[in-house]
Parts: structure tokens; C-alpha cells; sequence
């Protein structure tokens, strides 16, 4: 890359050399200044080329130059960012699916009973909890992270409510179900009559239904 800038650097100081009148050159007058044999608006049209041609080859050498983390993280469904601390935590990948509406209901029925979901960004079974809910669903539910380096991470609350697998729901009255579990189940579990599983997508299982505590990550 610096040699493409040395090499474009000396471009263009040949091109304003060559292609502008030089009517002195270290004080000496020219009795006849050279003329330009470009015109102005050639002389533009280069300039903007070589701009663009430029600009096209760092952009790409840029994206083939991918650090090698960030490919592993999107492989692995989560990405390294840097916090307001400069510390660099972990964020689990968006949410893919659509929501459906009783998928959506049920989402603020828990939410307004205080049930909480504590999971890890690292864990699938936390991953295909939330899939199972859908994005609108999800981005209603309270959600606690326990992985120290997680974003806006709360392990703290996680020790203290002795979680120890993932994804752990937790109920008010201290009730808690871990690993990840059928919409039905937890529409149950709530009380929420007129629940149709048929009407919600399932996904591929994993093995087994939680990340163990024995396995956590950072």
C-alpha cells in the first residue's frame, strides 16, 4: 500500500510538471513559457480518474485485509466491540427470525409477570431460545447477561440466583426452569390460555438443552 501511494504521488507531481505552464524555474525567465497541451477539463478528467481508480483498489485491498477474530466470531454467532472503558466485550449475533403474534403476546406477559431469562452470548442453547421467540418477541423479553465479558454483562445477578446452566428462565415467586424450552411450556408456565404451539416454527435441536456452567466461557 505504500508503494501504490509513492507510485501515485509520483504521477501526479510528473503530470502538473509536464502538462502546466512553468513560466519560471529557480528564477530563470523562459522567453516563450510552454504552453499546456492538455486542456483544463482533460487535465480534470485524469486527475478525477486516477482518484477513482485509486480509491477503488483501497477499498478493496481494505475488506480482503478482514482481521481473522472477526471472521471466527461471525462463524461462532457472536462479535467483539469496545466498550466506553475500552475493554472489548463480546455481543451475541441479532436475532434472524419474524415474530408471530402470539409469540409477541407472550413476550409481554412475561416480561409484565418478571420473568427473566439469564444466558450467555457464547452458549447456542442461549442463541436458539431467542430464535424460538422471533426478534419482535425477543426484543421484549428481560434478559440478563452472565458472561463477565459479555456486553452489559451482570454475572453478579446470575451468582446470586445460583444459575448454572444456560439459558436459565427465572420466575418471580423463585421458580426456575433451566435450558432452553418450547414457547408452549412457558406459556404454561404463566398462565397464558389459547397457546397454539402448531402455530409456531420450530427450529433444528442441538444436544442436550443447556450450556452447562462447568463448560462457561469469559
Amino acid at each position: 500500500m505504500t508503494a501504490m501511494f509513492a507510485v501515485l504521488r509520483a504521477l501526479l507531481f510528473l503530470f502538473f510538471v509536464n502538462f502546466h505552464r512553468i513560466p519560471t524555474v529557480h528564477g530563470f525567465q523562459f522567453p516563450n513559457p510552454p504552453q499546456p497541451f492538455l486542456s483544463a477539463s482533460t487535465r480534470r478528467d485524469f486527475v478525477q480518474s486516477l482518484l477513482i481508480t485509486a480509491t477503488t483498489f483501497f477499498t478493496t485491498q481494505t475488506a480482503q485485509a478482514a482481521p481473522p477474530i472477526a471472521i471466527i466470531a461471525e462463524e461462532l454467532g457472536y462479535f467483539p466491540v469496545t466498550n466506553r472503558e475500552g475493554q472489548t466485550v463480546y455481543v451475541a449475533q441479532s436475532v434472524k427470525r419474524t415474530s408471530s403474534a402470539q409469540a409477541q403476546q407472550l413476550a409481554l406477559l412475561l416480561k409484565e409477570k418478571g420473568v427473566v431469562m439469564a444466558g450467555t452470548y457464547w452458549c447456542p442453547h442461549t442463541s436458539r431460545q431467542k430464535e424460538l421467540f422471533g426478534k419482535e418477541a425477543w426484543s421484549k423479553i428481560k434478559y440478563v447477561e452472565c458472561a463477565p465479558k459479555g456486553y452489559q454483562a451482570n454475572p453478579q445477578y446470575c451468582l446470586a440466583k445460583q444459575v448454572d446452566g444456560y439459558p436459565t428462565w427465572i420466575f418471580p415467586n423463585g421458580k426456575r426452569i433451566s435450558g432452553e424450552r418450547p414457547l408452549a411450556l412457558l406459556a404454561e408456565e404463566i398462565g397464558f390460555r389459547g397457546f397454539r404451539p402448531e402455530l409456531e416454527q420450530d427450529l433444528p435441536p442441538l444436544g442436550g438443552a443447556s450450556c452447562q456452567l462447568s463448560n462457561q466461557k469469559q
